[in-house]
Parts: C-alpha cells; structure tokens; sequence
C-alpha cells in the first residue's frame, strides 16, 4: 500500500444526528437535566474517539462524523493508481464491500443504543450507499464528496440552526463500546452482508416500503437457510463412507449443490425441521414468511401488511444472531423520523 492509502477513510454520518461525549468532556454536561447546544461549541470536528483493532480501525469526531478503514478491504483492494482503475469492476467491489460494512456498522450501534443502561435514541438507520460515502485524509477532512446530492452535506453545512441535544442524542464513549464489541463478532463471523441487508430491510419497513422490506428480508432469510442445511451436511461426523476399504463415499459436492442451491428452499425447511435443526415454532414462522412472500411475488397479493414484514425482519434477526452467535437487537419501530 502507498502512504496516501493509509490515509483514507471512508466517512458516513449515521442516521441520528448527535453528539459524541468523551471521557474527559463531562463538563460539557448539565448536573440535572444533560443538555448540550451544539451550536455553541466550537469543536465539531474534533475527533473523539479512534479505535485501531486488527480488522478496522474508525474515528468519530465531535458532531458524529465516522470515518472507518476495513483493513481487509485495503489489502485486497489498493487504492486506484489512475482514472481507468477508479471505475473497473475492483473499485465498484471495494465500494461494494465498504457500504456492506457501514450499513452493518449501523446495526452494531443500533443495538449498543438498545441494551439496558444506554438510555439513547440512537438507534435509526438510513440505507447508505456509494452515494452517502465521503472520502476522508487521516486527519478526517475531506478527500472529497462522492454526490452532489448527498444528504449529510445539509448536516454538515447547516451549522447555523441552534440545536439543543439532551442525553439521549449523546454518544458516549463507554457506550461506543458496546458498538464496537458486536461490529467485531459480525466481521469475524463473516456476517457482514447478512446484516446489512437487515439495516436495509429496516429502512424500507420504517419508510413504509413494506413489500421490499419483505423482498429484501426473505432473500436472505433464503441464504440462511440453506447455509444451514450445507453445514449439517458437510459436517465431519457424519460419515458418509461407503466402502472404507476404497474410501468411497455416497455424498459429493454434486449431491450437496443439488440439496442446497437446486432445491426449492420449502422443502429445505421441511428437511431442517426434520432433523431437528430448527425448532417446530421457527419453522411455522419461516412457512408463514414464505407463504406471505409468495403471495406478493405472484400477485394474489399485492400489499405487505405491517405486520407481515415485521415478521419477516425479526425472523432475518433471529436466524443472523443462530447462525452467528450474536446477539443484535433492532428497533421496528415507525416513530423515527427518517429525514
């Protein structure tokens, strides 16, 4: 990698707007009732808190600006030497994969905001895509914006509206721990895609968008499924020998595509719940899913209801949190203003 590389960041601002409180900025805050007008300080972007691990390494400045560096993806993918490299199909996947990580990232701190003792209201999501993303130096200044239209330009420049921010619009650094610990275990569990398609399922159903939070949500509650069924299958206690004395075996990789990516995931979960991996309620609740989403796919009916793709999300959580042994909460909540 280059200097330059090491330098950047990607940035994003979340989709509540706050203030990051750190350990030594208690005196910002009110004895009674914590209020903080962030208009009246002059450190908004001074970074507060950085955090370096083997898998990335992010800083977030004083009014919520995050800049994150996924080091896997700087090492599989250096950054461009000429124009022609920033538009190939590399520099479109690093991007891909960066917006992956930052829409997951939301979930973690969705969840840090949700856990008892963090009295927060922190826990909205906003889709974000290439579009939202800006180019940081080391420093967190800007590299350059990726859209004109991005909406976190109104956050950034719109400085002059005075904004009175109470303690459940505070991030603090302690809590901020509690984001990082569940973004790591989704990195190491190679969960990251699965999770950020559930932070998009969770816009589109807070917008109103029901049938593509179902759209979105089933897709991956698909995947999961199926995974599962490969791992039982591929599992090294089963033995699948049919003549020890040639080691020849009865099950292949042809036979396991054909069970797992060629059957129809109905009769995946029928298979699952036979052999126990899932138990007869999430069954139930995965058939309803899928009878809901094959209404809307072959029109008898055309409109998600609430409830339906609700159901549809929460059933995508508590597949991620089996699969990956996570523990990610989420807000289904409508009252959050998206905007």
């Amino acid at each position: 990698m280059n200097n330059k590389e090491h330098r950047m960041y990607i940035g994003f601002y979340t989709q509540k707007e706050l203030v990051v409180v750190g350990k030594n900025d208690m005196h910002l805050l009110t004895d009674k009732t914590p209020l903080i007008n962030k208009s009246s300080l002059d450190d908004l972007d001074k970074i507060i808190i950085t955090h370096d691990s083997d898998d990335f390494k992010i800083t977030v400045t004083r009014d919520g600006l995050f800049g994150i560096r996924i080091k896997s993806i700087e090492s599989d993918y250096p950054s461009p030497q000429s124009m022609a490299e920033h538009c190939n199909d590399r520099s479109t996947e690093k991007w891909r994969l960066y917006v992956d990580h930052i829409n997951a990232f939301q979930v973690a701190l969705m969840t840090a905001s949700l856990i008892s003792g963090f009295k927060s209201d922190l826990s909205g999501v906003h889709d974000i895509t290439r579009e939202d993303a800006l180019i940081l130096k080391e420093d967190m200044r800007f590299e350059g914006l990726t859209s004109e239209s991005n909406k976190t330009k109104i956050r950034m420049f719109d400085s002059n509206r005075t904004r009175v921010f109470c303690a459940q619009q505070f991030l603090f650094e302690e809590y901020f721990e509690h984001c990082l610990v569940r973004f790591k275990s989704i990195i190491k569990a190679k969960a990251i895609s699965h999770v950020a398609n559930l932070a998009r399922s969770l816009v589109h159903y807070q917008s109103g968008n029901n049938n593509l939070a179902l759209a979105l949500s089933w897709f991956d509650i698909e995947i999961l499924l199926k995974r599962k069924l490969k791992l039982h299958l591929e599992e090294p206690s089963i033995n699948y020998t049919v003549d020890k004395s040639k080691g020849t075996k009865r099950f292949n990789n042809g036979r396991c595509k054909y069970l797992v990516e060629e059957m129809e995931v109905a009769k995946v979960v029928e298979i699952l719940e036979l052999l126990e991996l899932i138990t007869y309620d999430l069954y139930s609740s995965i058939s309803k899913c899928r009878k809901e989403r094959n209404k809307m796919v072959h029109g008898s009916n055309l409109v998600v209801s609430s409830e339906t793709a609700n159901n549809c999300i929460s059933l995508l959580l508590q597949l991620i949190n089996s699969e990956f042994n996570s523990d990610l909460k989420i807000n289904t909540s409508r009252s959050m203003s998206l905007f």
